[in-house]
């Protein structure tokens, strides 16, 4: 069955997306898998310390990790922490979002959960964001 890999931080940057990233390569990779989650609800997610299928185009890859990634393991660290997920998977999107609504739905600064990150203004501009 197919399935997504995300790092933990990206649940952040996938539900508070308003077109913006580092560039048009990076975005239209994020577009498609926001397009798959909301077209298969029911899709596999696997959580991984590494790049994942939203880094697959990003310009700070450095391989298999992020040019920064003590600062990204940080970012990993807090949405893991705030969402009280620590595991290697979820069944599906859909259980996710289930599991991190309420949550999600209450959160008015980003940066509670993402602490310095560049792109903190564009995603608290859609704060709050029903998920």
């Amino acid at each position: 069955m197919k399935e997504i890999k995300l790092r933990y931080h990206h649940i952040m940057c996938i539900h508070t997306y308003s077109g913006h990233g580092y560039d048009e390569k990076f975005a239209e990779n994020i577009e498609k898998i926001i397009k798959i989650f909301k077209e298969e609800p029911n899709i596999n997610i696997r959580f991984i310390d590494n790049c994942d299928d939203v880094c697959k185009s990003c310009p700070n890859r450095n391989g298999e990790y992020c040019l920064g990634e003590d600062s990204i393991r940080e970012k990993d660290n807090r949405v893991k922490k705030y969402f009280e997920l620590d595991r290697k998977s979820i069944d599906t999107y859909k259980d996710l979002v289930g599991e991190i609504k309420p949550t999600f739905s209450e959160l008015q600064d980003i940066s509670e959960v993402c602490g310095r990150c560049d792109f903190k203004k564009l995603c608290n501009k859609v704060l709050p964001k029903n998920i």
